[in-house]
C-alpha cells in the first residue's frame, strides 16, 4: 500500500533526485496524490497528482527518507540539525 509512504522521485535521464514528499492517497492503478516538501527547508510546498513510475524510491518514515538523501548526496538536511551554542567563558 502506497498511502502514507515517503518518497523520492528521480529524473529518468540523469537519475538525480527530483521530488521528495509523502503519499496522501493512492488512485489505482498508478496515480498518487502527494504532498511535496522543499529541498531547502523541508516545509510542505504543493500537493500534486503524479503517476508512479520505476523512478520512485519509497520509504516507511521521513527519517529513513532523509537518511537516504544524506547517504546519496553527502549533504545534511540542516532543518533537522540542532544548533548548540557554547558559552564563551
Amino acid at each position: 500500500m502506497l498511502k502514507d509512504k515517503w518518497f523520492h522521485t528521480r529524473d529518468p535521464e540523469t537519475r538525480h533526485l527530483d521530488y521528495q514528499g509523502r503519499v496522501l492517497d493512492y488512485l489505482p492503478p498508478r496515480l498518487v496524490l502527494v504532498q511535496l516538501f522543499s529541498w531547502i527547508d523541508g516545509r510542505a510546498t504543493a500537493q500534486k497528482l503524479l503517476e508512479v513510475t520505476d523512478d520512485w524510491d519509497f520509504y516507511e518514515t521521513s527519517e529513513v527518507m532523509n537518511g537516504a538523501y544524506e547517504a546519496e548526496t553527502g549533504r545534511v538536511d540542516l532543518s533537522r540539525v540542532a544548533v548548540i551554542h557554547m558559552d564563551e567563558s
